[in-house]
């Protein structure tokens, strides 16, 4: 994510705990582990940074980051604004570590975690690794034998998508999509045969036409929120009943489109089922029809077919019986002719 500029000098001016919530605070904090634990030297720390409002930074991510020897930042300009009122040690080392240099710098902190030295990662807002740099750090991290201990914290994708109002029981992340080309057109194809709900970030300035390729590419009427300025003041969420409705709202707005945008597209929506159905059936692995068909002319059952069909199939069982009884009818009829 990009820098959100903010001001960070008012995390540390904590109250003294004189009400129950500083109380809680405080106790919790007593209770707790270290941040960085002493006996596991040359760790590498994930510490999430907020998106927007700079109370949201955690206690537990002012102590890893007052206390590890080296800290790897996607810009250092911000994470030294966020630095600036944290008491920290005098060797303490601020490294760049971003999408340009990342090969570069990933023997630098190999070579710092080796001799025991402990390394936090930040980006400039959210949690690194969640289409921010650090991905090939942790994975450089991992196969040379290495801790990497993870913080919870500030992501603009599960904020989006716990206040979008969609179904989240599964939920599908696509971070920013590529810019230009083919792999662009691509991206937007795969997003659209996506059934489950799906959230992916895009830029200001390319936002009409991301909305527009979606429109066009999925035509399954999915209803959209777009998120943006979260835990900011002019925080906002609008929810359209179908991208077209959200393409047609932002094309016709006099200002154009400011801050990153937070899509969450709702799921595909399910279609009732009618006999037909059976030859398009989504989640089919074969041609149902054929199938039922050679089972009631081999003299299985109706309710047999049915039930093994929609068992092997995840076909509603109605709907497979009443297509059986059609082709049971039709043979009935072929072989008498005093039937017609």
């Amino acid at each position: 994510m990009r820098p959100l500029g903010f001001a960070p000098r008012i995390l540390l001016r904590l109250p003294p705990c004189r009400s129950s919530s500083h109380r809680l605070v405080c106790s919790t904090a007593d209770k707790a582990p270290p941040a960085v634990d002493p006996s596991k030297p040359g760790s590498l720390y994930l510490v999430p940074t907020p998106i927007g409002n700079s109370r949201d930074i955690t206690l537990r991510a002012v102590d890893v980051l007052s206390a590890v020897d080296v800290i790897a930042a996607e810009d250092t300009r911000n994470a030294r604004a966020l630095l600036r009122p944290l008491k920290r040690p005098s060797h303490q080392l601020v490294l760049s570590c971003h999408e340009h240099n990342w090969r570069s710098r990933i023997p630098t902190l190999l070579s710092h975690l080796e001799r025991g030295r402990n390394v936090a990662l930040v980006s400039d807002a959210g949690t690194p690794c969640v289409s921010d740099p650090g991905a090939q750090v942790v994975e450089a991290v991992v196969a040379a034998g290495l801790k990497v201990v993870p913080l919870p914290g500030p992501c603009a994708a599960v904020s989006a998508l716990i206040a979008s109002a969609m179904p989240t029981p599964s939920f599908t992340f696509v971070g920013f999509l590529p810019r230009v080309g083919e792999s662009r057109r691509k991206a937007i194809e795969h997003v659209a045969a996506i059934k489950s709900t799906v959230v992916l970030y895009e830029a200001p300035h390319r936002l009409l036409s991301t909305l527009k390729a979606l429109q066009q590419a999925e035509g399954n009427g999915r209803s959209c929120c777009l998120a943006r300025e979260m835990t900011k003041k002019y925080e906002e969420f609008l929810r359209f009943d179908t991208i077209s409705d959200a393409y047609e709202f932002y094309r016709t707005q006099t200002a154009k489109p400011r801050g990153e945008f937070t899509i969450v597209l709702a799921p595909i929506p399910v279609q009732p089922l009618v006999d037909h159905d059976l030859i398009t059936y989504p989640t089919a692995p074969v041609e149902i029809p054929s199938l039922v068909e050679s089972l009631i002319k081999d003299g299985i059952p109706v309710s047999t077919v049915a039930r093994a069909v929609s068992a092997a199939c995840d076909v509603p069982k109605k709907l497979v019986y009443a297509y059986a009884t059609k082709v049971k009818e039709k043979m009935l009829w072929a072989d008498d002719p005093d039937l017609t």
